[in-house]
């Protein structure tokens, strides 16, 4: 004999107790319910104000940029959050940025070593096919924290530590030296050369040649530079402070 079909187990309990159906019926409405309720935090999201959402859809894992605040249907897919605006700290205190000492070592050209505390206001653009072209390249917003946007402040800043002495940075050129940092982050990085300086010990009066670093110009008299990393993805930058210079 064969076993019964599961159609025809709940066929005879139905006979059997009129009773049954009814609480078979409630108990599929509340496995339904559970099972809702499990998913229901992949069913809808909300874009919070301040932000940018891209989702990638469950199946195709089409990715679609939500620009707007306002609830979307998530349909199970996958949300990856970003902020329109952020202010990035490179700072020796630890109550700024992610915590230790994240200013930037550098070093000017008669030698001199220091760290520059500072920060830098961005904003990221604000149409969904920009912002999809971040995610496809970065994968999150850390991501593009740590390995873009850091990394062309660190090297503005180092550059133009290179174009000067300590001594200027600390005198005559200390606004030149944020102006000239800013102007690489938001343009693009100054090319340079390198030419050879004569100069007397004042100490020995012997004569010291040294190697200087000192920026490319083109036929119009500017600097010539690389490509802004920044202005690559439409990130803006809106703000730039250097706070601080701790000279060894």
């Amino acid at each position: 004999m064969f076993p019964k079909s599961t159609e025809e187990v709940l066929r005879e309990i139905r006979t059997k107790n009129p009773q049954a159906n009814k609480f078979l019926s409630w108990g599929l409405v509340g496995l339904f319910a559970f099972v809702l309720l499990l998913l229901s935090p992949k069913l809808l999201e909300t874009n919070n104000a301040g932000f940018y959402t891209v989702k990638q859809a469950a199946v195709s894992g089409r990715l679609t940029g939500i620009m707007e605040p306002g609830m979307f249907v998530q349909n199970f897919g996958e949300t990856f959050k970003y902020r329109a605006a952020d202010i990035i700290y490179f700072s020796k205190h630890e109550a700024e940025g992610e915590g230790g000492d994240d200013s930037i070592e550098v070093r000017f050209n008669d030698g001199a070593v220091a760290k520059v505390t500072g920060n830098v206001r961005i904003e990221l653009p604000p149409d969904s096919d920009r912002l999809l072209n971040i995610h496809k390249k970065f994968r999150g917003y850390n991501s593009l924290i740590k390995d873009t946007v850091k990394q062309a402040i660190s090297e503005s800043v180092i550059l133009t530590a290179a174009l000067m002495s300590a001594e200027e940075s600390y005198t005559i050129k200390r606004a030149e030296f944020s102006q000239m940092a800013y102007d690489q982050i938001v343009k693009g990085m100054y090319l340079t050369e390198a030419e050879t300086v004569e100069t007397k010990d004042p100490k020995t009066g012997e004569i010291i040649y040294r190697q200087r670093v000192k920026i490319q110009l083109n036929k119009d008299g500017e600097p010539d530079r690389k490509e802004s990393v920044l202005n690559q993805y439409g990130i803006k930058t809106t703000q730039f402070v250097i706070k601080e210079i701790d000279y060894e």
